[in-house]
């Protein structure tokens, strides 16, 4: 009770579309959607477009909430910069200043890396910006979104599929 999540992802392709985009869930203790938003951004490296997801998040949560936070995102790099665990970074400096000043805003936050099978709502809204970018709030989100964070609520588990190495 008193605690918010904020699942992010940023997208990008590398296909020669110039094509990235932004999505993340805002949601309370029970798994109920807040906020959701999905928006394409400026093409760029993984790294900055998943950092733009997580101030894009921040700054959502900060306008209608300063209690305890769960920031969970499937870039590991990232998380472990922002809690001290990595040092070398694929963002720059004053976007690290810029997200640890926005998290100083709640009362007290978690940063913590979650794989990419278990961020599935933010990961479905990156592919709903191509298609119906936005910012949603009350719980009204498009049907992929809404399936997934169902999924969530009712705690169905996303295997994490591990390619194996050939030996030969």
């Amino acid at each position: 009770m008193g605690w918010l999540k904020l699942n992010f992802d940023g997208s990008v392709y590398h296909n020669g579309s110039g094509r990235a985009s932004i999505g993340g869930v805002i949601r309370d203790c029970n798994g109920h959607v807040l906020v959701a938003f999905a928006e394409p951004t400026e093409h760029s490296t993984v790294g900055i477009v998943e950092a733009r997801a997580l101030i894009r998040g921040l700054r959502l949560a900060m306008s209608f909430f300063r209690g305890g936070l769960v920031v969970e995102g499937d870039d590991q790099v990232l998380v472990e910069l922002l809690t001290g665990k990595e040092t070398q970074t694929r963002i720059p400096l004053s976007m690290q200043q810029e997200i640890r000043a926005l998290l100083k805003h709640f009362s007290t936050y978690q940063r913590q890396h979650i794989y990419r099978e278990g961020n599935q709502v933010a990961h479905v809204l990156c592919k709903e910006a191509y298609q119906r970018p936005g910012v949603w709030r009350s719980g009204i989100v498009p049907h992929a979104v809404w399936e997934k964070a169902l999924e969530d609520m009712h705690g169905v588990a996303h295997e994490r599929i591990c390619k194996k190495k050939q030996l030969w």
